[in-house]
């Protein structure tokens, strides 16, 4: 199985034969395995681990499944403070978010291909 690494859109990583990877990171620059039908939201900005996750986020989409799906937004003290949600029907993906505020780009994983689509508002329907 080859899994796309969050940071670096031309990383990949072969994980069907189980080796180990030995690289140096910063904090925020470890890289992340994200399985399918995953919501992960980062901010490229941020200069510390704890930053706030509702302003300014990029909301990564990870070869999204049919159906609904959602994740939480936590502030910066772990309390609950939006949502995001994704429908999939087909190849229609409508992203709907609370509690986000700023500037949000949409990430999608898809086959190997990564497209990117800006949030207009709360809500948006993407075409693949």
């Amino acid at each position: 199985m080859t899994l796309p690494s969050i940071i670096d859109d031309n990383e990949f990583y072969d994980v069907k034969d189980g080796k180990w990877l030995s690289q140096n990171y910063s904090e925020l620059d470890l890289p992340v395995l994200a399985r399918e039908n995953t919501i992960l939201l980062r901010n490229p900005k941020a200069v510390h681990a704890d930053y706030d996750f509702t302003k300014d986020v990029d909301i990564h989409l990870y070869d999204m499944h049919e159906g609904t799906t959602s994740v939480a937004v936590v502030d910066q003290k772990g309390k609950d403070a939006g949502k995001v949600t994704v429908d999939r029907t087909g190849n229609e993906l409508k992203v709907t978010t609370t509690g986000l505020s700023g500037n949000a780009t949409i990430y999608i994983h898809e086959n190997g291909k990564t497209t990117q689509v800006t949030l207009d508002g709360a809500a948006t329907t993407i075409k693949l």
